[in-house]
């Protein structure tokens, strides 16, 4: 085979390379000997779960980050695929389907599953644990839930490093296998990986010297170009830098548009989660509840924001602007507020530049905020100075050692003997006592830049100490500290807390104001491996942010992005070859438009066509279409056989003849239907939302809406919009001879609306 040829051609390039065997064992046997297979239900829960006061090398980290050496990256994309994880707070998540358990109950019945799959010897007997059926009848439990695909093969490679070809996505699998020319390709990851390794077995009889874990390299080499396209929803690879988005697989600027009810707004959910959480989403696609419950960890999270535009809506509210806040203290403060999309561009622009694992308990530690040095100050120096020495210095105190003060009036006095005239009450006075007594080891600082951002995290290490400095420097007030995650450029302080930082050097950021959730999503967010840089264009999941601006039509595009209009096109954008950058006239500063940003909005062709929108807007986004979908009322009918998808169907019919298919009527409005199909339902749908509607569109042109519902084809006791006057009834009160017309004589028929023939009669007539 031709493929073969090119395997054999680049292996004899580098043969080392391909015909090593696997070269970390001392981390594989380090894994085994904390958690061999006999062992695995013995395991307690802070040995198993990742997150809050879990034991470091706990088994679920070692699954995830601590065999990459071994078997490649493996994506997890959220603590939620390891089904228990300790949440932020401390508690325990659990999968829905084990919630009714108790913790114990659950750990135990995870560990089974995991145990089966680590103590199955081979691929072939593997297989049969493809159908979940088999998992639950060969260990005798209850069926509840297993693991996703990529994850069964992870805990089978985790044991059997050397009885697999180490690629963790059952998806890339089939595209390899599918280049070898397999016919039949297995359905379950597992039948997969057993006919990945008989190619594999193939392919060694060309080359004798190859071995798993070469090739898997070989399948992944960049010179032979024979990898997949990189998913949105991929769960994992053999090797390299995290799966990554690209231009084409992901638009950074798209419009879901369509007519009302078709269920944009929906979507955009769908679409955020395939962005941020593909494994996930890919996990829980059918389950619209976890969906949305993980929609919203993520806007809590400020990984999401979401914006309605309206008429009015300005430039101030989306950029920047002058806005008075109050600040930790209380105090009105007017500054220079950033809007929903600077603040979302700065989050996104903002990379760890340096960062440890910290798997820390947030409990019982009091938490600081800091400022070193003006940024656009003569001392801005400082800060660079603090990350580079692991220290934290403030400059009130001049060259005083405080190191002998115990209280608040033995720092007064210090002061007084070396002429400095300050009272008790003095901020100096106050803030030494702090950063020199009620600063404790472990208490974590922030410290911040301005009022509306924070540059790094740290834990306090060492007590109070004077640095003594060769130059007469006045900052040598000093704590030693752990920089834990320091950023560049500052994120913005919505990722930590609500309320602006006050102007004072140091004080507690209390619980009340800072959000505990969001410090420990960004201390507890995985570790970026050390030279993982990507490409341009590249984008890690959990990198990138997503903005929703719901109704983007309603706004007036030129008003609110002004000069930014032209950031957001993808060449345009900071690290492409085109990159802009303007000057933003409130703050003066530099502002650019970060490429892991990705807008979604939505748009209600009912209320404006998309032929008339603002044409820069049209030039900047890529559109896509949601259309009513009627096959999601199949079989669902009222009392009678009143058939509720024809329903739907006639009416849009008659809709797009006589308005065009930016009216059609979405299928979210008779989704409700579904669980109940009564006339009763059926009657209240149409007169508080489907009849509404009508008037809307046609502007109370009665005519139009009397035949869109077909009641032009129906006796007149089951017309919905009927004349109100028959033709005697007009004879009688005009006379025989009258010739003018009834048009404005229509009425809403309320008792049709009780009568299954009304709505058959929608439908009856078309074919």
């Amino acid at each position: 085979m031709e493929i073969i040829q090119k395997l054999k051609e680049r292996f004899l390039e580098d043969p080392a390379r391909f015909s090593e065997l696997n070269n970390n064992k001392d981390v594989w046997k380090k894994f085994v000997g904390q958690y061999a297979a006999q062992n695995i239900t013995r395991m307690k829960l802070d040995e198993y779960c990742m997150g809050r006061g879990s034991k470091k090398e706990n088994f679920s980290w070692w699954i995830e980050r601590g065999l990459q050496p071994v078997i490649g990256t493996y994506f997890a994309g959220s603590a939620r695929a390891h089904i228990l994880y300790k949440k932020p707070d401390g508690g325990l998540y659990k999968h829905r389907y084990l919630e009714s358990m108790n913790d114990d109950d659950a750990l135990s019945y995870v560990l089974k599953i995991t145990q089966l799959l680590a103590q199955t010897s081979s691929l072939e007997q593997a297989e049969r644990y493809d159908d979940d059926k088999n998992i639950y009848a060969d260990l005798r439990i209850e069926p509840k839930v297993t693991m996703g695909a990529a994850r069964k093969l992870r805990v089978y490679m985790a044991y059997h490093p050397d009885k697999v070809v180490n690629i963790n996505s059952p998806k890339h699998i089939e595209h390899f296998l599918r280049l070898f020319g397999t016919k039949n390709v297995a359905a379950g990851p597992f039948g997969k990986a057993r006919q990945l390794w008989d190619v594999y077995q193939d392919v060694k009889k060309e080359i004798n010297d190859l071995t798993p874990d070469g090739f898997g390299k070989l399948l992944y080499d960049r010179k032979l170009d024979l990898a997949p396209t990189k998913e949105k929803n991929e769960e994992g690879e053999i090797e390299g830098s995290p799966v990554t988005l690209d231009d084409e697989s992901v638009p950074r600027n798209v419009i879901l548009y369509g007519p009302p009810g078709t269920g944009k707004t929906y979507s955009t959910i769908d679409a955020a989660l395939k962005i941020l959480d593909p494994a996930f989403y890919s996990e829980n696609s059918n389950d619209r509840a976890s969906l949305l419950a993980r929609f919203g960890e993520l806007k809590d999270l400020k990984r999401i924001d979401f914006v309605t535009f309206h008429q009015s809506y300005s430039y101030e509210e989306f950029v920047e602007g002058l806005k008075v806040n109050t600040d930790e203290n209380g105090q009105i403060v007017y500054s220079i507020d950033p809007g929903v999309f600077k603040r979302i561009c700065e989050a996104a622009s903002s990379r760890v530049t340096h960062q440890i694992d910290a798997n820390i308990d947030l409990k019982g530690r009091t938490i600081w905020k800091i400022s070193l040095g003006n940024t656009l100050g003569d001392d801005s120096y400082i800060y660079d100075e603090c990350i580079d020495n692991n220290y934290v210095l403030i400059g009130y105190g001049n060259e005083i050692d405080f190191s002998d003060c115990q209280t608040k009036e033995d720092i007064l006095k210090k002061y007084n003997d070396n002429g400095i005239d300050f009272k008790i009450g003095d901020y100096p006075v106050s803030c030494l006592y702090i950063f020199q007594q009620l600063m404790k080891e472990r208490d974590l600082v922030v410290v911040s830049d301005g009022n509306h951002k924070f540059r790094a995290i740290g834990e306090v290490t060492g007590k109070y100490r004077r640095l003594r400095r060769s130059d007469e420097d006045h900052y040598v007030q000093c704590r030693d500290v752990k920089w834990l995650r320091v950023y560049s450029p500052s994120r913005p302080r919505e990722e930590l807390m609500d309320k602006v930082f006050s102007q004072m050097t140091l004080y507690e950021l209390k619980p009340k104001t800072l959000d505990p959730q969001r410090l420990a999503a960004l201390l507890f967010e995985p570790v970026q491996e050390e030279g993982g840089s990507l490409d341009k264009g590249k984008i890690p999941y959990s990198n990138a942010r997503v903005l929703i601006i719901d109704e983007i039509n309603r706004g007036n595009i030129a008003k609110i992005f002004g000069e930014l209009i032209t950031l957001i096109e993808n060449d345009k954008r900071s690290g492409q070859k085109e990159a802009l950058s303007v000057t933003l006239p409130y703050s003066k500063a530099s502002f650019s438009v970060p490429d892991n940003l990705y807008i979604i909005g939505t748009m209600n062709t009912a209320d404006r066509s998309l032929t008339s929108i603002d044409a820069a807007l049209r030039r900047r986004f890529v559109f896509e279409e949601v259309v009513p979908d009627s096959s999601l009322l199949a079989n669902t009918e009222a009392e009678d056989g009143v058939d509720i998808k024809k329903i739907m169907d006639a009416i849009n019919s008659r809709i797009e003849i006589l308005l065009g298919r930016e009216y059609l009527i979405g299928h979210s409005y008779f989704l409700q239907l579904r669980e109940d199909a009564s006339i009763g339902s059926l009657r209240s749908l149409f007169k508080r939302h489907i009849l509404p509607l009508l008037q809307e569109y046609f502007f109370d042109d009665w005519e139009k809406i009397h035949r869109v519902l077909g009641d032009h084809q129906k006796p007149r006791e089951y017309q919905i919009i009927r004349n109100r006057y028959g033709e005697q009834d007009i004879i009688d009160l005009l006379g025989d001879d009258w010739k003018g017309g009834t048009e404005s004589c229509w009425e809403i028929n309320y008792a049709a609306l009780i009568e299954p023939q009304s709505y058959i009669g929608i439908y009856q007539s078309v074919r």
